[in-house]
Parts: C-alpha cells; sequence; structure tokens
C-alpha cells in the first residue's frame, strides 16, 4: 500500500479518506497505462499465471476491457 501511496503522490492513506476517496473515482485507460507500465519486468506471475510482460506486451488490445472490468468491480464493490 505504501508503495501505491507514492506512485499516486499520497502522503499517508489517512489523509486520503479524510480529503478524497481514491474508490469513488473512475480509472481511465491512460492511468491503466502508466501503471501497466510501471510494472517491473522479469519477475515471477501471481497465481493468476500473467506476467508483467505479457501485460505490458498485450496493453494496446485489452486496455479498454481492463478498464471496465476493474470500474465495474470497484462500483459493485464484489472483489472476485
Amino acid at each position: 500500500m505504501a508503495v501505491l501511496c507514492r506512485k499516486l503522490n499520497i502522503s499517508s492513506l489517512e489523509e486520503t479518506k479524510t480529503t478524497h476517496n481514491y474508490l469513488d473515482t473512475t480509472i481511465s485507460p491512460a492511468e491503466m497505462e502508466s501503471m501497466i507500465k510501471l510494472l517491473r519486468s522479469k519477475k515471477v506471475p501471481g497465481p493468476d499465471k500473467i506476467r508483467n510482460e505479457m501485460l505490458k506486451t498485450g496493453m494496446q488490445y485489452f486496455i479498454t476491457a481492463l478498464c471496465k472490468l476493474f470500474n465495474l468491480i470497484l462500483k459493485s464493490g464484489f472483489f472476485p
């Protein structure tokens, strides 16, 4: 969480809660693209077996769908 706060230029999570709730805003394709570009290459994939290189390489093909999915998850409050 601390790394994400630094990337979003947020000094603390508590400060964010009082000033602006980032979960109430939608994620734009430009934001998604900038976060994917920050991913480190040659890292071990998680349980989903998706490597960072796969996200970086195929970003142009699925970024719109990924944004819609993430925004739907945030809007509904259901995290699969």
